[in-house]
């Protein structure tokens, strides 16, 4: 469906007319859709939820060389062939990526409750200590020059 917006507005996100909407600017596309009926969380949206948060504080500690890693290393992910017609995303959805994957790692998953109680210095994040050695360890997909991205976490 096409949306036209009153007044030449070209983007939009927020609520409008029973509907959200999410701006999409870079691939020019805003997307609309119902807002959720209340439900009851389940168990599964409760640990999302607070796994996110974690995340999200986690986040705040890595140090501005290794995001400065993830805002490179997203840019060259979105410029691969298999990438151009996917919605790009930023270097905080890469960090999520990143994290989820070293969370459902089998052989020696990534302890986020330890990370948020010791910080970044323990042991558990030698795995995702550079974006080199997440992508090393296959949480991550390789990307042309992936090799100098060797920023530690730990500011």
């Amino acid at each position: 469906m096409k949306v036209k917006y009153r007044l030449g507005v070209k983007s939009y996100s927020g609520k409008a007319d029973g509907l959200i909407y999410a701006n999409f600017a870079s691939r020019n596309v805003v997307i609309g859709k119902m807002p959720s009926v209340k439900r009851q969380a389940t168990e599964q949206n409760i640990l999302i939820g607070n796994r996110s948060r974690m995340i999200a504080q986690i986040y705040e500690k890595v140090s501005s060389a290794y995001k400065q890693d993830l805002e490179l290393y997203t840019y060259k992910l979105y410029s691969l062939e298999d990438y151009q017609e996917r919605i790009a995303g930023n270097k905080y959805s890469t960090f999520c990526k990143l994290i989820w994957a070293a969370l459902e790692d089998k052989e020696n998953p990534l302890d986020i409750d330890d990370l948020i109680i010791n910080g970044l210095s323990s042991e558990n994040c030698s795995k995702i200590k550079s974006l080199q050695t997440a992508i090393i360890n296959e949480y991550l997909p390789e990307v042309p020059g992936y090799e100098e991205l060797t920023a530690d976490i730990m500011s």
